[in-house]
Order: structure tokens, then C-alpha cells, then sequence
């Protein structure tokens, strides 16, 4: 059974959020959606582009927190980190991932602050091909 989804956003990690600024706003037009504080010890700036797509850009920190980023760096340099998708129903979604084999890591059920009330999980990379 097939989960029903749509696109939120891609996510990049990347050594430099200004750097990075320089290309996705002031070269390629995104319009700046949300971000540039320090979330979770990273730092994420979002961009909406015409037609509604949104990019988002993660930039490590040396809190402790980042880690997650500047580890993903130091193994696969600048590059997609993620894509998010919006389903209805995450533990119905989680299920037919499941039932499909896919690794699904980072599980939270609950509506933690980090989200905005909204509830998420991830795929491992390795699961997305």
C-alpha cells in the first residue's frame, strides 16, 4: 500500500551558510522562508523559490548537537542531507515503510517544540534507493 505524501522540503549541508546565501538567494532568487538561528546547536536557513519549492541549508556548529552536521560533512561534503514529506498520518506511514522494508530511524510519535507540533521521523540513506 502506498503512503499518501507530499514534498516539504530538501535539506543540503554546507561548511558555509553565508557562502551558501550568496548562491541560493542572492544568485538563484530564493526567497528567504525562515531561519538563521542557532536550532539544536546547527544552523538552517530555509529559501522558497517560485512555484513554491523550499530548500533548506544546514550549517554545523561546535555545540555537541550539531554533530549529526559536521559529520556528514566531513564523510560526504556539501550535498543533500534529507528530504522531507508530509503525510497525514505518521504511524500509518511509518507502517507501510516498514512493511517495505525501509530503515527508519529517529522515530519520535510525540509533538515535540523542534518541529513546530508536528510529529517526524527519518529513512536512512541507504533506504532511499
Amino acid at each position: 500500500m502506498p503512503i499518501t505524501a507530499v514534498p516539504d522540503h530538501v535539506a543540503a549541508a554546507v561548511p558555509d551558510l553565508e557562502k551558501a546565501h550568496a548562491r541560493w538567494r542572492d544568485r538563484l532568487g530564493g526567497g528567504d522562508r525562515a531561519g538563521d538561528g542557532l536550532f539544536l546547536g546547527f544552523r538552517n536557513w530555509q529559501y522558497q523559490f517560485r512555484g513554491g519549492s523550499v530548500l533548506e541549508l544546514l550549517e554545523g556548529s561546535d555545540e555537541p548537537a550539531a554533530a549529526f552536521v559536521r559529520d556528514f560533512l566531513d564523510r560526504f561534503g556539501p550535498r543533500v542531507h534529507h528530504v522531507t514529506l508530509k503525510v497525514p498520518d505518521l504511524v500509518a506511514a511509518l507502517e507501510v515503510l516498514d512493511a517495505a522494508g525501509l530503515d527508519v530511524v529517529d522515530v519520535d510519535t510525540s509533538t515535540p517544540r523542534m518541529t513546530g507540533g508536528r510529529r517526524r521521523s527519518c529513512a536512512r540513506r541507504r533506504s532511499a534507493g
